[in-house]
């Protein structure tokens, strides 16, 4: 009894904590957007929505469309109440589908029982008793689905948090390079792989010979989306655990008033 009531309170916390530092993030991120171009952004993807608090906040400050992408059934449901309670909602497409390489796909989305509703992730590792962890079955969609949806738009506001799954989604290729083009400004988190409690990161450098096993792999990331045309951060990035960057695209700096 005293386990299964001490397991629900850590939950709890631990769901109240993500959701309190995802609501930082996205007023953190729209400011930022603001500070550099005078204005909201007018067309915003968010992948990995979570609950909705970037969504909610785009189209409070008058966000013309948002698409919003979050894998976990759970989360969506979450997701979908939040922006139905704005009375522009109807600005807004919610798909409840992972971002990943392969599109059309069947994947597993997992997290442990103990963990937040924000650290799901198609990357990790199970460690220890399985029953211990969730296993969602989730349909994917790709960069290129991105692109045929923004067909006609830029996508002023990019932002993409899926918990180390984003070195899968993003490969190095030109179907990448097409969605960064048409991106303004890019809001992403990128998450180590070396912790092995969470991810194999052999598995995945054998699986993706772009990356050199002996580099920094966030530095090798941050390293291509600067041939994309994104600013490069200031501080130095090697060797962290997880890497929040808000930076835009220098070829379109000077179209926007």
């Amino acid at each position: 009894m005293f386990n299964w009531l001490y397991n629900c309170i850590e939950k709890k916390f631990n769901e109240e904590r993500i959701n309190r530092w995802i609501c930082a993030g996205a007023v953190e991120g729209l400011k930022n957007y603001f500070n550099r171009y005078g204005r909201y952004p007018e067309y915003v993807v968010d992948i990995g929505a979570h609950h909705g608090a970037l969504s909610k906040d785009a189209l409070e400050h008058g966000a013309i469309k948002v698409i919003a992408i979050e894998a976990s059934k759970d989360n969506y449901k979450k997701l979908i109440k939040n922006l139905s309670k704005l009375e522009n909602e109807a600005n807004t497409i919610c798909i409840n589908n992972a971002f990943f390489e392969n599109p059309y796909s069947r994947v597993s989305l997992i997290s442990n029982k103990r963990g937040n509703s924000g650290q799901k992730s198609l990357l990790y590792v199970i460690n220890g008793n399985k029953n211990d962890y969730i296993i969602e079955r989730c349909l994917t969609i790709d960069r290129a689905d991105l692109v045929n949806m923004t067909t006609g738009h830029m996508i002023d506001y990019l932002k993409i948090d899926i918990e180390g799954n984003e070195f899968c989604a993003l490969p190095f290729d030109d179907a990448t390079r097409k969605l960064f083009a048409k991106t303004r400004f890019l809001d992403i988190e990128l998450h180590s792989l070396d912790n092995p409690n969470f991810f194999d990161k052999q598995a995945f450098l054998d699986l993706h010979p772009d990356y050199d096993p002996d580099k920094d792999m966030i530095v090798q990331f941050v390293e291509f989306l600067g041939t994309c045309g994104f600013h490069m951060p200031e501080q130095d990035i090697s060797g962290k655990g997880a890497v929040k960057l808000l930076t835009a695209n220098k070829n379109f700096e000077r179209i926007v008033k």
